[in-house]
Protein backbone atom coordinates (compact mmCIF):
# COMPACT_ATOMS: atom_id res chain seq x y z
CA UNK A 1 0.00 0.00 0.00
CA UNK A 2 1.54 3.55 -0.72
CA UNK A 3 1.04 6.53 0.91
CA UNK A 4 -0.88 9.54 -0.16
CA UNK A 5 0.93 12.60 -1.18
CA UNK A 6 -0.11 15.62 1.29
CA UNK A 7 -0.71 18.23 -2.01
CA UNK A 8 -4.22 19.16 -2.24
CA UNK A 9 -4.77 20.33 -5.66
CA UNK A 10 -8.52 21.93 -7.28
CA UNK A 11 -9.54 19.93 -10.54
CA UNK A 12 -12.27 21.08 -12.54
CA UNK A 13 -15.77 19.55 -12.25
CA UNK A 14 -16.54 19.28 -16.48
CA UNK A 15 -19.33 19.31 -17.50
CA UNK A 16 -22.28 17.11 -17.18
CA UNK A 17 -21.25 14.36 -14.04
CA UNK A 18 -24.02 12.52 -12.54
CA UNK A 19 -26.06 14.57 -9.75
CA UNK A 20 -26.09 13.66 -6.53
CA UNK A 21 -29.67 14.30 -6.23
CA UNK A 22 -32.80 13.22 -3.94
CA UNK A 23 -32.46 10.29 -1.45
CA UNK A 24 -34.90 8.16 0.11
CA UNK A 25 -37.35 8.67 2.50
CA UNK A 26 -36.19 7.05 5.96
CA UNK A 27 -38.47 5.87 8.58
CA UNK A 28 -39.82 9.10 10.73
CA UNK A 29 -38.86 9.19 14.60
CA UNK A 30 -41.29 8.59 16.77
CA UNK A 31 -41.26 11.99 18.54
CA UNK A 32 -40.31 15.82 17.37
CA UNK A 33 -38.77 15.91 21.28
CA UNK A 34 -35.96 14.92 22.14
CA UNK A 35 -35.88 12.45 25.52
CA UNK A 36 -33.98 13.91 28.44
CA UNK A 37 -31.78 10.95 29.62
CA UNK A 38 -28.56 10.48 31.38
CA UNK A 39 -25.63 11.81 30.87
CA UNK A 40 -23.29 9.14 29.28
CA UNK A 41 -19.32 9.25 28.34
CA UNK A 42 -19.21 8.28 24.28
CA UNK A 43 -16.67 5.42 25.84
CA UNK A 44 -19.09 4.07 28.15
CA UNK A 45 -22.11 4.23 25.49
CA UNK A 46 -19.48 2.01 23.23
CA UNK A 47 -18.90 -0.34 26.21
CA UNK A 48 -22.46 -1.21 27.36
CA UNK A 49 -23.32 -1.54 23.50
CA UNK A 50 -20.35 -4.12 22.30
CA UNK A 51 -21.19 -5.61 26.06
CA UNK A 52 -25.01 -5.94 25.51
CA UNK A 53 -26.15 -9.54 25.29
CA UNK A 54 -28.97 -9.84 22.86
CA UNK A 55 -32.42 -9.32 24.31
CA UNK A 56 -35.54 -11.13 23.55
CA UNK A 57 -37.96 -8.67 21.36
CA UNK A 58 -40.55 -8.63 18.40
CA UNK A 59 -40.30 -5.69 16.10
CA UNK A 60 -40.19 -4.18 12.30
CA UNK A 61 -37.16 -2.88 10.78
CA UNK A 62 -37.10 -0.61 7.82
CA UNK A 63 -34.39 -0.82 5.24
CA UNK A 64 -33.48 1.87 3.08
CA UNK A 65 -30.74 2.38 0.50
CA UNK A 66 -29.96 5.05 -2.06
CA UNK A 67 -26.25 3.99 -2.79
CA UNK A 68 -26.69 4.74 -6.55
CA UNK A 69 -28.37 8.18 -5.87
CA UNK A 70 -29.72 9.54 -9.39
CA UNK A 71 -27.01 6.97 -11.18
CA UNK A 72 -30.18 4.47 -10.47
CA UNK A 73 -32.56 6.42 -13.00
CA UNK A 74 -29.85 6.65 -15.35
CA UNK A 75 -29.31 3.15 -15.29
CA UNK A 76 -33.27 2.36 -14.98
CA UNK A 77 -33.57 4.08 -17.99
CA UNK A 78 -31.11 2.91 -20.08
CA UNK A 79 -31.58 -1.17 -18.87
CA UNK A 80 -35.20 -0.83 -18.00
CA UNK A 81 -35.00 -4.68 -16.31
CA UNK A 82 -31.61 -4.00 -14.78
CA UNK A 83 -31.66 -5.03 -10.51
CA UNK A 84 -30.00 -2.07 -8.14
CA UNK A 85 -29.77 -2.17 -5.18
CA UNK A 86 -32.02 0.38 -4.16
CA UNK A 87 -34.94 0.89 -2.50
CA UNK A 88 -36.88 -0.03 0.76
CA UNK A 89 -37.25 -3.22 2.66
CA UNK A 90 -39.72 -3.96 5.72
CA UNK A 91 -38.89 -7.15 7.71
CA UNK A 92 -40.06 -8.39 10.90
CA UNK A 93 -38.07 -9.79 13.42
CA UNK A 94 -38.16 -11.85 16.86
CA UNK A 95 -35.64 -13.10 18.83
CA UNK A 96 -36.70 -15.92 21.65
CA UNK A 97 -34.79 -17.43 24.48
CA UNK A 98 -31.33 -18.95 23.52
CA UNK A 99 -31.15 -20.06 19.73
CA UNK A 100 -34.30 -18.58 18.97
CA UNK A 101 -34.66 -15.86 16.01
CA UNK A 102 -36.62 -15.31 13.18
CA UNK A 103 -37.01 -12.95 10.43
CA UNK A 104 -39.78 -12.01 7.67
CA UNK A 105 -39.68 -10.28 4.35
CA UNK A 106 -42.27 -8.97 3.01
CA UNK A 107 -43.42 -7.23 -0.61
CA UNK A 108 -46.83 -6.50 -1.81
CA UNK A 109 -47.40 -10.03 -2.93
CA UNK A 110 -45.31 -12.86 -1.21
CA UNK A 111 -43.22 -13.64 1.87
CA UNK A 112 -39.89 -15.05 2.74
CA UNK A 113 -38.81 -16.24 5.80
CA UNK A 114 -36.48 -17.48 8.15
CA UNK A 115 -36.85 -19.55 11.33
CA UNK A 116 -33.85 -20.57 13.37
CA UNK A 117 -34.57 -23.09 16.59
CA UNK A 118 -31.39 -24.25 18.24
CA UNK A 119 -29.28 -26.16 15.62
CA UNK A 120 -32.34 -26.62 13.01
CA UNK A 121 -33.51 -23.25 10.67
CA UNK A 122 -35.82 -23.03 7.69
CA UNK A 123 -35.87 -20.93 5.16
CA UNK A 124 -39.77 -20.60 3.52
CA UNK A 125 -40.53 -18.53 0.06
CA UNK A 126 -44.35 -18.40 -0.14
CA UNK A 127 -43.60 -17.30 -3.83
CA UNK A 128 -42.29 -20.37 -5.25
CA UNK A 129 -43.92 -22.53 -2.60
CA UNK A 130 -40.34 -24.09 -1.28
CA UNK A 131 -39.02 -24.73 1.82
CA UNK A 132 -35.50 -25.72 2.61
CA UNK A 133 -34.71 -27.26 6.07
CA UNK A 134 -30.79 -26.57 7.44
CA UNK A 135 -29.10 -28.26 10.38
CA UNK A 136 -26.35 -26.72 11.71
CA UNK A 137 -23.35 -28.10 13.62
CA UNK A 138 -23.81 -25.52 15.74
CA UNK A 139 -26.41 -22.85 16.22
CA UNK A 140 -25.24 -19.23 15.18
CA UNK A 141 -26.36 -16.01 13.80
CA UNK A 142 -28.72 -16.11 11.19
CA UNK A 143 -27.16 -13.60 9.11
CA UNK A 144 -24.19 -16.63 8.97
CA UNK A 145 -27.03 -19.17 7.69
CA UNK A 146 -27.70 -18.88 3.80
CA UNK A 147 -25.34 -15.92 1.37
CA UNK A 148 -28.78 -15.68 -0.70
CA UNK A 149 -31.06 -15.24 1.97
CA UNK A 150 -30.32 -12.80 4.77
CA UNK A 151 -33.13 -10.65 6.01
CA UNK A 152 -31.69 -10.92 9.09
CA UNK A 153 -28.51 -8.80 7.69
CA UNK A 154 -31.39 -5.44 8.07
CA UNK A 155 -30.65 -6.11 11.82
CA UNK A 156 -29.11 -2.98 13.24
CA UNK A 157 -27.44 -4.66 16.42
CA UNK A 158 -25.02 -7.23 13.57
CA UNK A 159 -24.57 -4.09 11.83
CA UNK A 160 -23.11 -1.13 14.07
CA UNK A 161 -20.96 -3.85 15.82
CA UNK A 162 -19.36 -4.79 12.57
CA UNK A 163 -19.06 -1.22 11.53
CA UNK A 164 -17.55 -0.24 15.19
CA UNK A 165 -14.85 -3.24 15.06
CA UNK A 166 -13.71 -2.25 11.58
CA UNK A 167 -13.94 1.91 11.01
CA UNK A 168 -12.65 2.76 14.44
CA UNK A 169 -9.41 3.98 13.75
CA UNK A 170 -10.65 6.24 10.66
CA UNK A 171 -13.28 7.75 12.70
CA UNK A 172 -13.44 10.57 15.42
CA UNK A 173 -16.52 9.43 17.98
CA UNK A 174 -18.95 11.69 19.24
CA UNK A 175 -22.66 12.11 20.59
CA UNK A 176 -25.06 12.84 18.61
CA UNK A 177 -28.48 14.37 20.01
CA UNK A 178 -30.72 12.00 21.66
CA UNK A 179 -33.62 10.94 19.90
CA UNK A 180 -36.56 8.23 19.49
CA UNK A 181 -36.39 4.93 18.08
CA UNK A 182 -39.56 2.71 17.36
CA UNK A 183 -40.87 4.45 19.89
CA UNK A 184 -37.77 3.92 22.70
CA UNK A 185 -35.53 6.89 23.63
CA UNK A 186 -32.09 6.39 22.40
CA UNK A 187 -28.82 7.86 22.54
CA UNK A 188 -26.97 8.83 18.75
CA UNK A 189 -23.50 7.60 18.78
CA UNK A 190 -22.14 9.51 15.71
CA UNK A 191 -19.04 8.13 13.72
CA UNK A 192 -17.44 11.13 11.75
CA UNK A 193 -14.66 10.48 9.10
CA UNK A 194 -10.78 11.55 10.14
CA UNK A 195 -10.32 11.98 6.55
CA UNK A 196 -11.92 15.51 4.92
CA UNK A 197 -11.76 13.71 1.30
CA UNK A 198 -14.55 10.67 2.55
CA UNK A 199 -17.87 10.56 0.78
CA UNK A 200 -19.37 9.89 4.34
CA UNK A 201 -20.12 12.52 6.35
CA UNK A 202 -21.08 10.71 9.09
CA UNK A 203 -22.61 7.05 10.59
CA UNK A 204 -25.49 7.34 13.25
CA UNK A 205 -26.00 4.46 15.22
CA UNK A 206 -28.83 4.55 17.99
CA UNK A 207 -28.57 2.86 20.98
CA UNK A 208 -31.47 2.21 23.39
CA UNK A 209 -31.02 4.14 26.71
CA UNK A 210 -32.60 1.19 29.04
CA UNK A 211 -31.46 -1.89 27.33
CA UNK A 212 -28.55 -1.00 25.50
CA UNK A 213 -29.49 -2.69 22.33
CA UNK A 214 -29.11 -0.70 18.72
CA UNK A 215 -32.22 0.28 17.37
CA UNK A 216 -31.00 2.14 14.24
CA UNK A 217 -28.09 2.69 11.71
CA UNK A 218 -27.55 5.47 9.04
CA UNK A 219 -24.85 6.32 7.31
CA UNK A 220 -24.93 10.02 5.49
CA UNK A 221 -22.91 10.96 2.44
CA UNK A 222 -21.48 14.94 2.08
CA UNK A 223 -24.22 14.98 -0.93
CA UNK A 224 -27.24 15.24 1.14
CA UNK A 225 -28.58 15.61 4.56
CA UNK A 226 -30.74 11.92 4.09
CA UNK A 227 -29.20 9.15 4.77
CA UNK A 228 -28.15 6.54 1.46
CA UNK A 229 -28.03 3.85 4.05
CA UNK A 230 -30.58 3.14 6.42
CA UNK A 231 -31.73 0.48 8.59
CA UNK A 232 -34.10 0.92 12.02
CA UNK A 233 -36.80 -0.45 14.23
CA UNK A 234 -39.88 2.07 13.07
CA UNK A 235 -41.58 -0.50 16.43
CA UNK A 236 -39.97 -2.64 18.94
CA UNK A 237 -41.15 -4.63 22.04
CA UNK A 238 -39.07 -5.89 23.95
CA UNK A 239 -41.14 -8.92 25.81
CA UNK A 240 -40.37 -12.17 25.41
CA UNK A 241 -42.14 -13.55 22.05
CA UNK A 242 -44.34 -16.85 22.19
CA UNK A 243 -42.03 -20.28 21.41
CA UNK A 244 -44.66 -21.02 18.37
CA UNK A 245 -43.60 -18.09 16.48
CA UNK A 246 -40.40 -19.85 15.82
CA UNK A 247 -41.74 -23.27 14.84
CA UNK A 248 -42.26 -23.91 11.03
CA UNK A 249 -44.57 -26.21 9.83
CA UNK A 250 -44.27 -26.70 6.08
CA UNK A 251 -47.63 -25.80 4.24
CA UNK A 252 -49.62 -28.42 2.21
CA UNK A 253 -48.18 -28.90 -1.21
CA UNK A 254 -44.60 -27.17 -0.18
CA UNK A 255 -41.28 -28.41 -2.37
CA UNK A 256 -39.23 -29.31 0.60
CA UNK A 257 -35.42 -30.28 0.82
CA UNK A 258 -32.86 -30.49 3.18
CA UNK A 259 -29.58 -28.80 3.63
CA UNK A 260 -26.47 -29.64 5.93
CA UNK A 261 -24.72 -26.63 6.78
CA UNK A 262 -21.36 -26.06 8.83
CA UNK A 263 -21.66 -22.36 9.64
CA UNK A 264 -18.23 -20.41 10.49
CA UNK A 265 -17.23 -19.60 13.61
CA UNK A 266 -17.24 -15.81 12.84
CA UNK A 267 -20.15 -13.65 11.91
CA UNK A 268 -20.06 -12.44 7.64
CA UNK A 269 -22.07 -9.76 6.92
CA UNK A 270 -19.24 -8.69 4.37
CA UNK A 271 -21.22 -6.91 1.86
CA UNK A 272 -22.96 -4.99 4.03
CA UNK A 273 -20.54 -3.65 6.35
CA UNK A 274 -18.18 -2.65 3.21
CA UNK A 275 -20.96 -0.89 1.76
CA UNK A 276 -21.32 1.10 5.04
CA UNK A 277 -17.68 1.58 5.80
CA UNK A 278 -16.50 2.84 2.21
CA UNK A 279 -18.62 2.49 -0.27
CA UNK A 280 -15.25 0.04 -2.07
CA UNK A 281 -17.18 -3.02 -2.22
CA UNK A 282 -19.71 -1.76 -5.07
CA UNK A 283 -16.73 0.05 -6.71
CA UNK A 284 -14.43 -2.91 -6.54
CA UNK A 285 -17.32 -5.31 -7.51
CA UNK A 286 -17.76 -2.82 -10.68
CA UNK A 287 -14.33 -3.11 -11.74
CA UNK A 288 -12.53 -6.12 -10.47
CA UNK A 289 -13.66 -8.13 -13.70
CA UNK A 290 -12.09 -5.67 -15.75
CA UNK A 291 -8.73 -4.93 -14.46
CA UNK A 292 -5.24 -5.10 -16.74
CA UNK A 293 -2.32 -5.40 -15.14
CA UNK A 294 -1.61 -4.94 -11.65
CA UNK A 295 -4.18 -3.55 -9.17
CA UNK A 296 -2.47 -0.75 -6.88
CA UNK A 297 -4.24 0.37 -3.83
CA UNK A 298 -3.47 4.08 -2.15
CA UNK A 299 -4.53 4.80 1.32
CA UNK A 300 -6.41 2.81 3.94
CA UNK A 301 -10.11 2.51 5.80
CA UNK A 302 -12.46 4.75 4.41
CA UNK A 303 -10.63 6.23 2.02
CA UNK A 304 -8.71 3.69 0.37
CA UNK A 305 -8.62 4.18 -3.64
CA UNK A 306 -8.08 1.32 -5.91
CA UNK A 307 -6.16 1.98 -9.25
CA UNK A 308 -6.50 -0.87 -12.24
CA UNK A 309 -4.21 -1.28 -15.55
CA UNK A 310 -3.97 0.77 -19.13
CA UNK A 311 -7.11 -0.33 -20.72
CA UNK A 312 -9.14 -1.55 -17.83
CA UNK A 313 -12.48 0.37 -18.93
CA UNK A 314 -12.32 -0.87 -22.31
CA UNK A 315 -11.96 -4.51 -21.32
CA UNK A 316 -15.25 -3.71 -18.89
CA UNK A 317 -17.44 -2.37 -21.78
CA UNK A 318 -16.19 -5.20 -24.18
CA UNK A 319 -16.99 -7.85 -21.17
CA UNK A 320 -20.19 -6.08 -20.61
CA UNK A 321 -21.76 -6.58 -23.96
CA UNK A 322 -23.49 -4.98 -26.54
CA UNK A 323 -26.41 -4.55 -24.01
CA UNK A 324 -24.87 -2.66 -21.82
CA UNK A 325 -23.31 0.06 -23.61
CA UNK A 326 -26.30 2.29 -23.45
CA UNK A 327 -25.91 2.15 -19.70
CA UNK A 328 -21.90 3.07 -19.63
CA UNK A 329 -22.82 6.04 -22.20
CA UNK A 330 -25.95 6.97 -19.64
CA UNK A 331 -23.87 6.66 -16.45
CA UNK A 332 -20.46 7.89 -17.44
CA UNK A 333 -20.09 11.52 -17.89
CA UNK A 334 -16.80 13.34 -19.65
CA UNK A 335 -14.34 15.35 -17.28
CA UNK A 336 -11.23 16.60 -17.10
CA UNK A 337 -8.54 14.63 -15.71
CA UNK A 338 -4.88 15.34 -14.84
CA UNK A 339 -4.01 13.55 -18.05
CA UNK A 340 -6.95 15.15 -20.68
CA UNK A 341 -10.39 14.27 -21.26
CA UNK A 342 -11.55 11.10 -19.65
CA UNK A 343 -14.81 10.10 -17.53
CA UNK A 344 -16.51 9.77 -14.06
CA UNK A 345 -19.29 7.73 -12.43
CA UNK A 346 -20.90 9.63 -9.40
CA UNK A 347 -22.51 8.16 -6.86
CA UNK A 348 -23.48 9.32 -3.07
CA UNK A 349 -20.89 7.10 -1.51
CA UNK A 350 -18.50 6.01 -4.74
CA UNK A 351 -16.38 7.78 -7.47
CA UNK A 352 -14.85 6.11 -10.56
CA UNK A 353 -12.48 8.23 -12.66
CA UNK A 354 -11.64 7.05 -16.26
CA UNK A 355 -8.35 8.28 -17.53
CA UNK A 356 -7.76 8.88 -21.36
CA UNK A 357 -5.52 5.76 -21.14
CA UNK A 358 -8.72 3.07 -20.03
CA UNK A 359 -7.39 3.47 -16.38
CA UNK A 360 -10.00 3.43 -13.45
CA UNK A 361 -9.48 4.93 -10.60
CA UNK A 362 -12.25 4.23 -7.59
CA UNK A 363 -13.34 4.76 -4.22
CA UNK A 364 -15.43 6.56 -1.42
CA UNK A 365 -13.39 10.31 -1.90
CA UNK A 366 -14.01 12.59 -3.28
CA UNK A 367 -13.53 13.16 -7.66
CA UNK A 368 -10.21 15.69 -6.17
CA UNK A 369 -8.97 12.97 -4.17
CA UNK A 370 -9.30 10.35 -6.99
CA UNK A 371 -7.49 12.77 -9.34
CA UNK A 372 -4.56 13.13 -6.57
CA UNK A 373 -4.44 9.77 -6.69
CA UNK A 374 -4.13 9.21 -10.63
CA UNK A 375 -1.01 11.19 -10.25
CA UNK A 376 0.64 8.27 -8.58
CA UNK A 377 -1.19 5.63 -10.19
CA UNK A 378 -0.88 6.82 -14.00
CA UNK A 379 0.67 4.29 -16.01
CA UNK A 380 1.65 5.95 -19.22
Amino acid sequence: MKARRTLRVVVPLGIGVASLGAAMMTPSLASAQDPSLPIISRVELVQNMLAAKPAPYSGTVVATSNLLGSVSSLASSAIPNISLPQGTATVKMWRGIKDQFRAQLLNSSSERDLYVNGNAAWLWDSSTMSAVHLTMKSPRTAVAIDKKYSPAAFDPRTLAKEIVAKVSPYVNITRGQNNYIGGQPVYDLRLVPLDYSSLIRNINIYIDANNWQVLGVNVVSTASSTPVLSSEFSSIDFATPSRSVFKFVPPQGTKVSNKAIAVASKNRNGVAVERVQNGMAMAKTFISSASVGKVTTFGNGLTSVVVTGPGSYQSLVRKAGTKYHSLFAQVFTKYETPFGMGKVLSTPLFNVMVLPNGQMIAGAVTLNQLAIDATMGYRP
